[in-house]
């Protein structure tokens, strides 16, 4: 048997271990994060268009288009999303049909 004072790790072996898993968890995050981005952007058709109805005009279509930030870059549109995520903004869940 060792003597008693190595029965446990060091510090630095924590940390070190804690550091990891949280690096590795931080990547499974923005993998994820990536995932379900572009998991809703592939979804067939327009998503102002969805979201207002078949009867919705153009203009109407674009205004929502433009408040959402689907009319800018998609890099963009990524970085407002993780932002949003990363302050708990996950949308409001209200509907915007007119």
């Amino acid at each position: 048997m060792g003597a008693p004072w190595r029965a446990h790790r060091s510090d630095n072996e924590f940390l070190t271990f804690f550091g990891r898993r949280s690096g590795q968890a931080a990547l499974v995050l923005l993998g994820l994060s990536i995932l379900m981005f572009v998991l809703a952007r592939v979804v067939p058709g327009d998503p102002g268009r969805l979201a207002l109805g078949p009867n919705a005009t153009a203009s109407q279509v674009q205004a929502l288009d433009h408040d959402f930030g689907l009319d800018r870059p998609i890099w963009e549109q990524y970085g407002r999303y993780l932002s949003g995520a990363v302050h708990g903004d996950f949308g409001t869940g209200d509907s915007h049909t007119p």
